[in-house]
């Protein structure tokens, strides 16, 4: 039997192989922040579009981006204050066992 180690995402609970044999030295990275994070977009509206019809092999249609919501724009909206609010209950929790197990220290979050 074959193991395999996997990363599982707290907040959406998707998971993501460390390692197996297809990917033997892992596929798994955390992306760093390009912007900060507070303007990533949070939510994204998509708009599904029509696209060249069966068999057709052309690039259109299909789903399209129409606009994000940053965190800071979902907090401010009645219809995404819940859904953002509970990704900071989440994260508060995520953070104090962080501290509790030593992996993160106070300083850390105000420097």
């Amino acid at each position: 039997m074959v193991e395999s180690a996997y990363v599982k995402c707290v907040f959406c609970q998707m998971n993501k192989p460390l390692k197996s044999n297809r990917y033997p030295t892992g596929i798994f990275e955390i992306p760093r922040f390009e912007r900060d994070p507070g303007d990533v977009a949070f939510i994204m509206f998509m708009e599904q579009q029509a696209g060249p019809g069966r068999g057709r092999r052309e690039k259109v249609g299909g789903w399209v981006k129409t606009r994000e919501l940053s965190l800071g724009e979902a907090l401010a909206d009645p219809e995404f204050m819940g859904l953002a609010g509970d990704f900071k209950a989440k994260l508060v929790s995520l953070i104090k066992a962080y501290l509790e197990n030593g992996v993160l220290e106070i300083e850390e979050l105000v420097s």
